[in-house]
């Protein structure tokens, strides 16, 4: 299982919500012996889950963060700036090229 599909089965059992069940017992006016049972969902956190799911994101982080990773990232943000310079004097360098015909 990938890195990525593993921290997302993760993440979706963090929390559970098992339903418990409490019952009261009592006397009623005519003296008897009543009992109530209901029933609560209680919100569980997995911290056990948790220390994985965190351990998971430093993995692809240090997956994603490797030198080719790194190298591919950083041209491929100097491919952008200089494409946006590029468009942001678009109309500068269209009346700076000079056409001659002969």
């Amino acid at each position: 299982m990938s890195l990525e599909k593993q921290s997302q089965e993760y993440h979706s059992n963090l929390w559970t919500f098992p339903i418990h069940e409490k019952s009261i017992e009592g006397f009623c006016g005519c003296n008897s012996m009543v009992t109530y049972v209901y029933s609560m969902r209680i919100a569980t956190f997995n911290q056990a889950l948790f220390d994985r799911l965190f351990q998971q994101f430093l993995d692809i982080h240090e997956h994603n963060v490797n030198d080719v990773f790194m190298t591919l990232f950083e041209q491929t943000v100097s491919e952008l700036q200089l494409s946006r310079l590029v468009h942001s004097e678009v109309l500068k360098l269209q009346h700076m090229v000079i056409f001659e015909f002969i």
